[in-house]
């Protein structure tokens, strides 16, 4: 079985670093973005099975990316998990659930929190696309 990648996106190299850490020790390949434009391209070179974005990007906001992602057929099923320290009334945080974000985690993250919401949705994306699959015979 392929290891599964996720894309973090954040503008805090520490926060970065400590999230990939992280994901690497559970056994999950990484890449990683600084910023939104970086975040849009490496969706669409990397291929990630899932998306950890923070919304307080520089240039473009987490909700921007967010759509960006949502509207290109090539990321648009990619499940995107939301780490923000924005609470949940924030403007952002209201237009990122209306785009359809998979799951949002408050900042300061729990690791624990992180690791269930990571395997959560990556079980959800491969249940679905072993179902088409199975469809498709």
């Amino acid at each position: 079985m392929d290891k599964k990648r996720i894309l973090i996106v954040d503008d805090h190299a520490p926060n970065r670093e400590l999230i990939t850490l992280v994901l690497q020790r559970l056994g999950y390949e990484t890449a990683e973005a600084a910023s939104g434009i970086t975040a849009i391209e490496q969706a669409r070179t990397a291929s990630p099975d899932l998306i950890l974005l923070d919304l307080g990007l520089p240039g473009m906001n987490g909700d921007e990316v967010l759509a960006h992602l949502k509207q290109d057929p090539n990321t648009s099923d990619i499940p995107v998990i939301v780490n923000t320290a924005y609470h949940a009334q924030s403007p952002l945080v209201q237009r990122a659930m209306a785009l359809g974000v998979a799951e949002i985690i408050y900042k300061p993250m729990k690791l624990g929190s992180l690791r269930e919401a990571v395997r959560q949705h990556l079980q959800l994306s491969n249940s679905e696309s072993e179902e088409a699959r199975s469809l498709a015979l």
